[in-house]
Protein backbone atom coordinates (compact mmCIF):
# COMPACT_ATOMS: atom_id res chain seq x y z
CA UNK A 1 0.00 0.00 0.00
CA UNK A 2 2.70 2.12 0.87
CA UNK A 3 4.31 2.09 -2.58
CA UNK A 4 1.23 2.39 -4.20
CA UNK A 5 0.50 5.59 -1.68
CA UNK A 6 4.25 7.13 -2.87
CA UNK A 7 4.11 6.20 -6.81
CA UNK A 8 0.67 7.59 -7.32
CA UNK A 9 1.62 10.65 -5.88
CA UNK A 10 -0.07 10.91 -2.64
CA UNK A 11 3.29 11.49 -0.28
CA UNK A 12 1.16 12.83 2.73
CA UNK A 13 -0.16 8.78 3.39
CA UNK A 14 3.41 7.93 2.38
CA UNK A 15 5.26 9.89 4.85
CA UNK A 16 2.48 9.24 7.73
CA UNK A 17 3.37 5.33 7.02
CA UNK A 18 7.17 6.14 6.25
CA UNK A 19 7.34 7.66 9.81
CA UNK A 20 5.05 5.03 11.48
CA UNK A 21 7.89 2.51 10.74
CA UNK A 22 10.64 4.84 11.67
CA UNK A 23 9.46 4.90 15.09
CA UNK A 24 8.82 1.31 15.15
CA UNK A 25 12.94 1.20 15.31
CA UNK A 26 13.14 3.98 17.36
CA UNK A 27 10.78 1.74 19.45
CA UNK A 28 11.45 -2.26 19.41
CA UNK A 29 9.38 -2.89 21.88
CA UNK A 30 6.23 -1.64 19.60
CA UNK A 31 7.58 -4.06 17.04
CA UNK A 32 9.99 -4.24 13.83
CA UNK A 33 10.57 -2.62 10.35
CA UNK A 34 12.75 -3.79 8.38
CA UNK A 35 15.43 -0.66 6.65
CA UNK A 36 14.65 -2.71 3.47
CA UNK A 37 11.69 -2.22 3.67
CA UNK A 38 11.67 1.72 4.55
CA UNK A 39 14.88 1.96 1.52
CA UNK A 40 12.11 0.49 -0.59
CA UNK A 41 9.31 3.18 0.48
CA UNK A 42 11.99 6.05 0.14
CA UNK A 43 12.92 5.05 -3.31
CA UNK A 44 9.20 5.17 -4.24
CA UNK A 45 9.15 8.69 -3.05
CA UNK A 46 12.08 9.16 -4.89
CA UNK A 47 14.60 10.24 -2.14
CA UNK A 48 17.62 8.46 -3.37
CA UNK A 49 19.77 9.14 -0.52
CA UNK A 50 17.38 8.22 2.16
CA UNK A 51 17.16 4.99 0.33
CA UNK A 52 20.60 4.83 -0.11
CA UNK A 53 20.80 5.22 3.24
CA UNK A 54 18.54 2.60 4.48
CA UNK A 55 20.11 -0.13 2.42
CA UNK A 56 23.38 0.76 4.07
CA UNK A 57 21.75 0.12 7.27
CA UNK A 58 19.80 -2.96 5.76
CA UNK A 59 23.06 -4.29 5.43
CA UNK A 60 24.40 -3.66 9.40
CA UNK A 61 21.20 -5.22 10.15
CA UNK A 62 21.70 -8.09 8.07
CA UNK A 63 18.39 -7.96 6.36
CA UNK A 64 17.57 -11.29 4.52
CA UNK A 65 16.13 -9.56 1.58
CA UNK A 66 19.78 -7.82 0.56
CA UNK A 67 20.40 -11.18 -1.47
CA UNK A 68 17.30 -10.16 -3.75
CA UNK A 69 18.78 -6.30 -4.61
CA UNK A 70 20.50 -6.90 -7.89
CA UNK A 71 17.12 -7.95 -8.84
CA UNK A 72 14.91 -6.65 -7.44
CA UNK A 73 13.06 -4.60 -9.64
CA UNK A 74 11.41 -1.75 -7.65
CA UNK A 75 14.86 -0.52 -7.03
CA UNK A 76 15.45 -0.17 -10.63
CA UNK A 77 16.16 3.51 -10.01
CA UNK A 78 18.92 3.24 -7.96
CA UNK A 79 21.20 1.06 -10.46
CA UNK A 80 23.11 3.86 -11.57
CA UNK A 81 24.15 4.99 -8.44
CA UNK A 82 27.74 4.58 -7.15
CA UNK A 83 26.68 4.12 -3.73
CA UNK A 84 23.66 1.32 -5.04
CA UNK A 85 26.91 0.01 -7.25
CA UNK A 86 29.41 -0.45 -4.50
CA UNK A 87 26.24 -1.75 -1.90
CA UNK A 88 26.12 -4.21 -4.54
CA UNK A 89 29.93 -4.91 -4.69
CA UNK A 90 30.10 -5.43 -0.66
CA UNK A 91 27.04 -7.96 -0.96
CA UNK A 92 29.38 -9.85 -3.49
CA UNK A 93 26.09 -9.43 -6.03
CA UNK A 94 26.94 -8.82 -9.94
CA UNK A 95 25.39 -5.71 -11.20
CA UNK A 96 22.63 -6.64 -13.25
CA UNK A 97 18.62 -5.61 -13.78
CA UNK A 98 15.39 -6.86 -14.27
CA UNK A 99 15.89 -6.19 -17.77
CA UNK A 100 19.24 -8.08 -17.94
CA UNK A 101 17.67 -10.73 -16.11
CA UNK A 102 14.56 -11.33 -18.53
CA UNK A 103 16.77 -10.70 -21.53
CA UNK A 104 19.07 -14.25 -20.30
CA UNK A 105 15.51 -16.00 -19.83
CA UNK A 106 15.09 -14.83 -23.84
CA UNK A 107 18.08 -17.26 -24.82
CA UNK A 108 18.53 -20.68 -25.82
CA UNK A 109 20.92 -21.62 -23.19
CA UNK A 110 19.72 -23.56 -20.44
CA UNK A 111 18.90 -20.59 -17.16
CA UNK A 112 16.93 -20.70 -14.40
CA UNK A 113 14.24 -18.33 -12.99
CA UNK A 114 13.67 -16.99 -9.40
CA UNK A 115 10.41 -16.16 -8.29
CA UNK A 116 10.25 -12.85 -6.14
CA UNK A 117 7.42 -12.37 -3.40
CA UNK A 118 6.47 -9.12 -2.26
CA UNK A 119 7.53 -8.54 1.68
CA UNK A 120 3.81 -8.90 3.45
CA UNK A 121 4.44 -6.66 6.78
CA UNK A 122 1.02 -6.07 9.21
CA UNK A 123 1.38 -2.51 10.99
CA UNK A 124 -0.98 -1.60 13.81
CA UNK A 125 -1.78 2.45 14.11
CA UNK A 126 -2.55 3.76 17.10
Amino acid sequence: MFYLYSKSGDETSALAILEDLISLRDNPDRGYAPAFLIAYIDEGLGRTGDALDWLEQAMEDRDGWLIYLNTYPRFESLRGEPRFKDILQRLQLPESSITQSMSLAKTHEPRFAVLFAEQVISIEFG
